[in-house]
């Protein structure tokens, strides 16, 4: 713990990025990095990072941010997930279910009391996706929109059995959570296990080369981080969603499965909807490519007088 605390501290004296960090209301510190448009932003835009990356990692930071404040005018916020990247706490796992939603709360709090009177979206990748889907749902009011990239309720199978456990770890990760919630119930698929149990997609190698070169990647999972993100609520949460909701999915994706994703976006509530599936992205070419179809949504919302 020591020596990552150590870590954090040499790579935030790098960091090139605006940046500060947001105190919880439970004390923690979350780090977060910011782009700002030269005039007064038409939006902002708060991104919620996927698994086991922060809001530095390569898929993410500026590659996300400067399309949408050059293209579009939009202020654009990232923040870490408490125990991810620079951010403080315990690497995956929330003490409590609750703080997911807190915390995302107390950032659009704060983003708000930056840009008074400015519309402010959610965006997320991956489980951010999730994690934005089920704020959306519980607390869509406090927003103008949404958007959700790169997740699906179902995890493709080629990967989910190359990250399968041992079965003396399945056992353990069964029922663990019974008397300690914090407890690992996952592992995140690393680039070593892939290839030794025989993975040559170089697309998925690619992938999980990301986490592999990040040095503040969260490897392991608990039960309360996921459930407290939303997992098996999704359905139940696209019905209460009634604000402007983009789904955004890449064909190529090596995590998720579509049709599910289709399905909860047909279950969202909202007559503002949009689904659009970019041909050429994989898990996190997504992001990459998402940011024009970001604004050109944004530009109609703001043509119909929607973004408020």
């Amino acid at each position: 713990m020591k020596d990552m605390q150590q870590l954090k501290e040499q790579l935030l004296v790098s960091v090139t990025d605006e940046h500060g960090f947001l105190e919880t209301k439970d004390g923690i510190r979350l780090f977060y990095r910011y782009w700002l448009p030269s005039g007064k932003p038409k939006c902002a835009i708060l991104f919620v990072h996927g698994l086991s990356l922060h809001s530095g990692s390569a898929p993410y930071g500026k590659d996300i941010a400067l399309p949408l404040l050059h293209d579009y005018g939009a202020a654009v916020y990232a923040f870490d997930m408490r125990g991810h990247g620079l951010s403080d706490g315990v690497g995956g796992d929330y003490p409590r279910i609750d703080l997911v939603t807190d915390d995302l709360a107390r950032q659009v709090d704060f983003i708000k009391s930056r840009h008074r009177k400015t519309p402010v979206f959610l965006y997320g990748h991956d489980v951010g996706g999730l994690q934005v889907l089920t704020f959306a749902g519980n607390y869509g009011t406090s927003i103008s929109g949404s958007i959700v990239a790169g997740y699906a309720p179902t995890v493709r199978m080629d990967i989910f059995r190359m990250g399968k456990p041992g079965f003396g770890e399945q056992l353990k990760m069964a029922f663990m959570p019974l008397v300690n919630r914090g407890a690992t119930i996952s592992r995140v698929l690393t680039l070593d296990q892939y290839e030794r149990r025989g993975g040559k997609d170089p697309d998925t190698q690619r992938m999980l080369k990301v986490v592999a070169d990040d040095p503040l990647a969260v490897k392991a999972y608990s039960i309360r981080f996921y459930f407290g993100s939303g997992v098996r609520k999704e359905f139940e949460n696209a019905r209460k969603i009634k604000k402007p909701f983009l789904m955004i999915l890449g064909e190529r994706d090596q995590m998720f499965e579509p049709d599910p994703a289709r399905r909860v976006l047909d279950e969202v509530a909202s007559n503002i909807k949009s689904l659009r599936v970019l041909e050429d992205a994989d898990h996190y070419g997504v992001v990459r490519e998402a940011q024009k179809e970001i604004v050109l949504w944004l530009e109609k919302l703001e043509m119909a007088g929607l973004a408020k």
